[in-house]
């Protein structure tokens, strides 16, 4: 009994730890970018998909955001404005260098086989489905994604997966090199068998996963003559270690407060559950979609008067309140919880103004205005 109670345990958890699978901003910017400069309608297609309207090129590169909403807007270009091999101009607008959040740089490897160990390395804290691998097959190596998508018979995300990993060899492989076979896990395509990009008609639909194959020797290659090694290692995201769905939720909050479109339908949208589900879900975990909201709005607004100079109505309207004196109602309830706050004004170093400690609070928050 106890055994099936534990096995049972398991299997819920792996169901929840593939509910709001998430993804950097800095690697949605190459979607949303590359869409822009097409001339596509892109506001349009991020109310569609439920993805915030966000200063793309500026915003966050490290803001973690819903898997399944960049993943829509790929398959909604594709189809709706006739961009067959969409996934594929999305990876390969940008060098993966440039991607902001991905701090791919291979002045410190060798040769292939490191700049494909540091890619992975890196990918893995990109998203929380990142399963990037190296798998041995006779004289052949599989360059292989093997993460979970929330969405089934996804083409673009594949394609752009897959040239993401083309793009990884052909740092060091050059740019025409194309791999001997790839795997697919979407339904056959003619578009994908005629593209000159991937360069081979040996290609596998319905796979169990994304890859593609490349001698065993080309990972012995060495890399192009490049600038001197880094004396520094880049500062890199933290590791997404996230793996319950009250921590996913409250990770992807506060890309969405400004923006008005944090609501239920959204909830349902990015979450893939009713909302009746979600609350249920999260009161399992003890949490609840209200109480996850307030601590990103106690947190941020904690954040912006200590590092920033602004001004209250700004915050109020970064943290999603329709007017000041509703994000003072819910300042002054974290103040009457016995929590010290103080503001963004400092006096020789140390806070001019104790919210807590002033006779009247309501007076001293409204003076700073």
């Amino acid at each position: 009994m106890m055994l099936r109670h534990g096995i049972a345990s398991v299997i819920r958890q792996e169901i929840m730890t593939r509910h709001l699978p998430l993804l950097r901003a800095g690697i949605i910017d190459t979607i949303i970018l590359s869409a822009r400069e097409l001339g596509i309608p892109v506001e349009k297609l991020l109310a569609m998909t439920g993805l915030p309207d966000l200063s793309w090129g500026e915003e966050d590169p490290e803001q973690l955001l819903p898997l399944s909403a960049a993943m829509d807007f790929l398959e909604i270009v594709a189809r709706r404005e006739g961009f067959p091999l969409y996934g594929i101009h999305a990876a390969t607008h940008l060098p993966l260098a440039a991607i902001r959040s991905l701090h791919l740089d291979m002045r410190n490897c060798a040769n292939l086989q490191q700049v494909l160990l540091q890619f992975i390395a890196r990918a893995r804290l990109q998203g929380t489905t990142a399963d990037y691998r190296l798998e041995a097959e006779g004289g052949r190596i599989w360059f292989r994604h093997r993460g979970h998508f929330p969405r089934s018979d996804a083409l673009q995300s594949d394609l752009y997966t897959l040239a993401g990993m083309i793009e990884a060899v052909r740092l060091v492989a050059g740019p025409d090199w194309t791999p001997l076979e790839i795997e697919v896990t979407a339904k056959p395509s003619m578009h994908v068998h005629k593209s000159d990009y991937l360069g081979t008609d040996r290609i596998r639909f319905a796979a169990s996963c994304r890859g593609i194959s490349l001698p065993r020797e080309l990972l012995a290659m060495e890399r192009p003559a490049l600038p001197d090694p880094l004396t520094r290692e880049p500062e890199l995201p933290p590791s997404l270690t996230i793996d319950t769905l009250h921590a996913r939720l409250e990770a992807v909050v506060p890309a969405y407060l400004c923006t008005g479109q944090l609501n239920e339908a959204l909830l349902v949208r990015i979450t893939g559950m009713s909302f009746r589900t979600l609350q249920r879900q999260l009161a399992r975990e003890g949490e609840s979609y209200s109480r996850i909201v307030t601590r990103v709005r106690q947190r941020m607004a904690q954040q912006f008067l200590e590092q920033s100079d602004m001004k209250l109505r700004e915050i109020a309207w970064q943290l999603g309140y329709s007017d000041l004196p509703n994000f003072m109602r819910a300042f002054v309830r974290k103040a009457c919880s016995g929590e010290t706050i103080t503001t963004h004004v400092y006096d020789n170093g140390e806070p001019l103004l104790d919210l807590m400690a002033a006779a009247d609070w309501t007076s001293a928050f409204w003076a700073l205005v």
